[in-house]
């Protein structure tokens, strides 16, 4: 059968269950798979879940997505990465479709439609108008009865080029198949109302009829269940097929057409007889008499002995009999049969599947319960926990077997109360029992507990093996179905060791394991709670599933803290459950002690709780009993979880460390190679399990990461405390990080490791370190992410305070000459030159270069390096030249080592093509930039950071020669690349697209160039504040941008701005001081103010004829400027002066002779790129 493309709708199976409703559904396929197109284009109908974890939506699109190909009807969207599996979409709706998903509490009734012959499963039911979208058993019959969830069925009914083989009974088998699978998959199973059209309706009075043959339990359950039927047009006494029979011929499904449907079938009576039989039970029947074609006729259509007002005529062909419009009247008919049947089934028992369920049932035994609490009538949610429990006992693979597993306190026991209550109500014949399985005694003691309640003869006279006894009883289907509850099963050996039992009750207890008293049989289920699941796969003989219990959600959270302290408001209940992590002991035993204590109400309460750690550990001690909880399990959480760190410590060592140290790091994102000690991962993974399994960590999907519960971090460092093991494992934790995170020579292509560990790092700094060796390698944290602070996330200040404090470290163990005190200062040194501390900066330069001149020559690696810093220093304080020659110095020398593609080297070349470009020898940075442009490609790529300050280089010696497409386009290709590389607010990307900025500025392009710096300057602000340098030169091309759009007050506010903060941070002669005086010269002129502008022009030129070497292109431009206007020339349409500004900055000082007697007659140095070097 051929997808119907008429109504294009799409089924999207295996979705995630954490989709709430179709208003989330749509942004969801939106994302993890774009081709789907726009949000707006996608239009879901229905969500339904299906599955225990999946769930099926009807979507249709504004436009059928290309990844749909006509000639298909089935795709698949690998989407397993982003959702946890791949999404299955077609457009056959074969096998069951769920079409709504009703309110839990109201689901009392499952209503199943199927389709006729040559039907589409979905299209045959939808309302045939042009641009409808109208299902009624979709979009209305849900609506009118709440209590139903809607189903449709589809199966292989093409006529034409049919490839199917199959028979009726096929069909039926088929059906039949899928109908259990449905009903198992989201218990408890429902009353059934079938609605069948055409051939469908054989098909299920087939089913019906081979239900009952069957003779299986689950066949009887399932046939008991079916409350009604509808059926329409269904031929009954056969129809007239002969045009079908053309279509058919020679087909390999001519056979069961003429066998089937032909008047003069042998099939049809004999079917109908026995159904017949069986048909009694059912309420209703719908037929159409009258059809433009013919094809049923009444006679056919009404079954023989129908009662003629279970007979409904309808004014409508065979084909449109089953498409109804909203206000159809025979609609309003077939509605109000199926809503008064479903109202009739609501109170009656429903049918419900299940290993106990099958089990021959004796309604006259009496049931036994040893369940030690009351049914909880304050329980609040946990459908999803209990849903997933009934699939789990409905799923044969788990023989009767289910298991809860999760942090203590997080409600396992209560779930499984809870469950027991709600099964024995659904299923009075039930006993529910209950195992205490914390210890060997008190598993046996509550066997005799058992043993007393069923009133099994000679119990208590201590005579007798209670553990046989309760065994054999359990065993013997007499006694009834039985439901069995092993709680706190958290040592598996309590259960599977085949030692002397720990009262020695007999030699039969003494020989055999505890576990082997529990027989697996099919009137019987079990119910284990654990906090290890590797516990809960030993147990249940690591068949079916065990199932995770999460935290609550936020409204099941304040339902619970509500109910037992129904005065609190439900904004201090959030804000309190949020703080609880939503773990129901903890909101139990904070509800608690606020009753226990009139002081303290729940503002109180969550103030005192946030207000140190120590006072959550306080509070999470507090034991104020529970009634509900199992008296041998402590009820504070703090005692709760030292329960399961002690178990963990006994079984493995390793992992009780490894939990040691985890909680002395940031809680969230933790990776693996932070905590892994050596690539073996097979033993990182054994040791990491039990963490796992009793759910005290949670590994991320998809990534080497783990998670830990904050509580449980809390209670962690408070049991290590209590031990006198926390200063131990804080400063293992500082020797991890420092030991992970990369060297700062490294850091550039290690970034996404600094990004992963810098939140970890700023957690164990805090920390106070006792030894030697721990206090050095704080220093070393310090230090490696002051440089990572400078590098990735301009953090400058910050960056200045770990530097100083890692150098007050360092300094109490090393003098000054030692290497970790110079690479220290060349961080310091580092952030103070990006705060504008530029004096300070040049200083410690300059002492670090002497240091390293006297201990290493002036030739080593670590003296380049300091050179190149130093001619940093000397290009922001506007020394130029002195730059220029440090930087010639440094490639001189590194272009004597063999490899001239050396990163260094590329580095200090590309520091040089800028220096080039300030002194405005455009034509030299051209041509070093084009070589290391080429060399870094080749050698590094196109990603590498000199490759992309190359690139930058190239593009601003183009534009200031004029070049401006070459500019453009080397420019455009990079702002992506540095995007990549460095984060699209980073702010090298920013300058990038800064620097495209200025060339459509030059270019005339204003609105564009705007728009750029708009946009750039919301970032810059958000990300590095108003002083940062990046804003310095986004505001002096906003300057620049109104000046050309003639907005002149606009222009000369930014432009005086700019002037007045490069005085603030370089001083009133700096380069870059002189560029923003100049501009704002220039808008004073347009504005008419020209004795201003002359006066201010002047200053600019007799000072950069003091700080400029004599040929450069910006005095030629001052004098030009200031010829043209004394000259009482025009208007000024000038592009402004220095083509935009840099982004540099610098503070002026006193010439230093220092250089000189460092060099003894060298005769130049070097220096780096827009960022110093280490």
């Amino acid at each position: 059968m051929g997808g119907n493309r008429e109504s294009q709708v799409f089924r999207f199976r295996q979705l995630p269950v954490f989709l709430e409703n179709r208003d989330t559904t749509a942004p969801f396929l939106a994302r993890i798979a774009p081709d789907l197109g726009k949000v707006e284009d996608i239009r879901v109908f229905s969500l339904a879940q299906e599955k225990s974890n999946s769930k099926t939506a009807t979507v249709s699109f504004k436009a059928r997505p290309s990844i749909f190909k006509d000639d298909e009807e089935q795709w698949t969207l690998h989407t397993e990465k982003l959702s946890g599996q791949n999404i299955i979409v077609d457009t056959h709706f074969r096998d069951f479709t769920a079409l709504n998903e009703p309110q839990h509490s109201l689901h009392t009734v499952d209503c199943v439609a199927i389709s006729g012959l040559a039907s589409h499963p979905f299209g045959s039911w939808k309302y045939r108008e042009s641009g409808s979208d109208f299902m009624w058993l979709r979009d209305r019959l849900p609506r009118d009865v709440p209590q139903l969830r809607s189903l449709i069925y589809g199966y292989d009914t093409k006529l034409f080029k049919s490839h199917s083989f199959q028979d009726l009974d096929d069909i039926a088998w088929t059906f039949i198949g899928s109908l259990k699978e449905i009903r198992r998959s989201l218990p408890p199973a429902k009353p059934l109302i079938l609605l069948a059209h055409s051939l469908g309706g054989i098909v299920l009075k087939r089913a019906l009829v081979l239900l009952a043959d069957e003779g299986d339990d689950e066949g009887k359950l399932i046939l008991e269940s079916v409350k009604g039927l509808v059926l329409f047009g269904v031929p009954h006494r056969g129809m007239e097929i002969s045009h079908f029979l053309a279509m058919v011929a020679n087909q390999p499904n001519e056979d069961l057409i003429s066998r089937t449907l032909s008047p003069d079938s042998a099939l049809l009576p004999e079917l109908h007889e026995k159904f017949t039989k069986i048909a009694s039970r059912f309420n209703n029947d719908i037929r159409s008499p009258n059809s433009y074609a013919v094809l049923v006729r009444r006679d056919s259509a009404v079954p023989e002995g129908s009662p003629p007002s279970n007979a409904i005529p309808l004014d409508k062909d065979h084909s449109n009999m089953v498409k109804f419009s909203e206000g159809d009247p025979v609609y309003r008919k077939l509605m109000s049969f199926i809503f008064d049947l479903s109202k009739r089934m609501d109170s009656q028992s429903s049918s419900y599947v299940d290993p106990v369920s099958l089990a021959s049932i004796q309604t006259s035994k009496k049931t036994f319960s040893t369940v030690p609490f009351p049914k909880d009538p304050g329980f609040v949610g946990r459908e999803d926990v209990l849903v997933q429990l009934e699939s789990e006992f409905a799923n044969p693979i788990s023989q009767g077997w289910a298991s809860l597993h999760g942090l203590g306190g997080i409600g396992k026991s209560q779930i499984a109360i809870e469950y027991s209550y709600r099964h024995k109500g659904r299923f009075p014949q039930l006993s529910t029992f209950w195992i205490h399985a914390s210890s060997k005694a008190r598993f046996e003691q509550s066997c005799t507990e058992i043993a007393a309640a069923v009133k099994i003869p000679g119990t208590g006279d201590g005579k007798v093996d209670a553990l046989e006894l309760v065994s054999d009883w359990l065993a013997n289907p007499d006694n009834g179905p039985w439901l069995l509850i092993i709680d706190n099963a958290d040592d598996a050996t309590v259960l599977l060791d085949s030692s002397q039992s720990e009262d020695g009750i007999g030699p039969a207890s003494a020989r055999r394991r505890l576990f082997d008293f529990l027989p697996r049989v099919q009137h019987g289920a079990v119910l284990i709670t654990t906090r290890d699941r590797t516990c809960a796969l030993k147990l249940t003989g690591y068949v079916g599933t065990p199932i995770a219990v999460p935290s609550m959600n936020k409204p099941e959270a304040v339902g619970l803290l509500r109910n037992r302290l129904p005065d609190a408001a439900e904004v201090d209940a959030s804000e309190l459950v949020k703080e609880l992590e939503y773990v129901p002991l903890a909101i139990s035993q904070a509800s608690a002690y606020i009753k226990t204590v009139p002081l303290f109400s729940v503002p109180k309460y969550l103030a005192t709780f946030r207000r140190s750690n120590n006072n959550q550990a306080t509070l999470l001690n507090k034991d104020n009993g529970d009634l509900r909880r199992d008296q041998g399990v402590p009820n504070a959480v703090i005692t709760s979880w030292e329960l399961s760190f002690h178990q963990i410590r006994e079984k493995s060592r390793p992992s009780a460390d490894l939990l040691s140290l985890m909680c002395y790091f940031n809680r969230t994102a933790i990776p693996q190679l932070l905590i892994q000690r050596n690539n073996d991962d097979i033993s990182f993974y054994e040791i990491i399990n039990p963490l796992l399994s009793f759910s005290l960590i949670r590994a991320e999907i998809g990534e080497e990461t783990f998670e830990m519960h904050r509580l449980v971090q809390t209670a962690t460092r408070h049991w290590l405390q209590s031990e006198g093991d926390d200063q131990l494992w804080k400063e293992r934790a500082i020797q991890r990080v420092a030991i992970q995170f990369p060297r700062m020579a490294d850091q550039v292509q290690h970034w996404p490791i600094c990004d992963a560990l810098m939140s970890h790092a700023d957690e164990v700094i805090p920390y106070t370190a006792d030894s030697k060796a721990s206090q050095l390698f704080r220093a070393t944290v310090l230090n490696r992410t002051a440089k990572y602070l400078i590098d990735r996330k301009a953090h400058y200040e910050l960056a200045e305070q770990r530097s100083t404090d890692a150098l007050e470290i360092q300094r109490q163990y090393f003098d000054e000459n030692s290497e970790a005190i110079i690479t220290t200062l060349g961080t310091l040194a580092h952030a103070q030159s990006w705060l504008l501390k530029n004096e300070e900066a040049t200083g410690l330069r300059e002492s670090i270069l002497k240091q390293r001149l006297e201990k290493s020559g002036p030739e080593h690696d670590e003296t380049l390096i300091a050179m190149h810093n130093l001619a940093v220093s000397y290009k922001e304080i506007g020394q130029f030249d002195k730059a220029e020659d440090l930087l010639k110095r440094v490639v001189e020398v590194r272009n004597q080592l063999p490899r001239s593609e050396d990163a260094e080297l590329l580095i200090s070349e590309n520091a040089l093509a800028k220096i080039h470009i300030s002194q405005g020898k455009f034509e030299e940075a051209e041509k070093l930039s084009i070589k290391v442009l080429e060399i870094s490609k080749k050698c590094h790529g196109v990603e590498h950071p000199s490759t992309l300050n190359a690139m930058q280089n190239l593009s601003d010696a183009y534009l200031k020669q004029n070049k401006f497409k070459e500019a453009e386009n080397l420019i455009a290709q990079a702002i992506p690349l540095y995007a990549t590389v460095f984060g699209p607010i980073h702010w090298r990307t920013l300058e990038a697209r800064i620097s495209l900025a200025n060339i459509y500025y030059q270019e005339k392009k204003l609105d564009d160039a705007k728009k750029i710096c708009n946009d750039c300057l919301d970032i810059a602000q958000k990300a590095y504040g108003s002083h940062h340098p990046t804003m310095l030169a986004i505001n002096n091309l906003l300057g620049l941008i109104y000046r050309g759009q003639g907005c002149f007050i606009d222009a000369s506010k930014f432009l005086k701005d700019v002037v007045e903060s490069d005085k603030t941070f370089h001083t009133a002669d700096h380069p870059e001081t002189l560029i923003g005086m100049a501009n704002l010269a220039l808008c004073y002129y347009d504005m008419g103010e020209k004795d201003q502008a002359i006066q201010l022009m002047t200053e600019v030129l007799e000072k950069r004829k003091k700080v400029l070497h004599a040929n450069h292109p910006d005095i030629a431009d001052s004098a030009r400027w200031l010829a043209y206007w004394k000259s009482e020339g025009k208007k000024s349409d000038g592009p402004g002066e220095g083509g935009g500004k840099p982004a540099t900055e610098g503070t002026t000082r006193q010439s230093s002779n220092l250089l000189a007697s460092l060099l003894r007659g060298w005769e130049k140095l070097i220096g780096e790129s827009k960022e110093p070097r280490r």
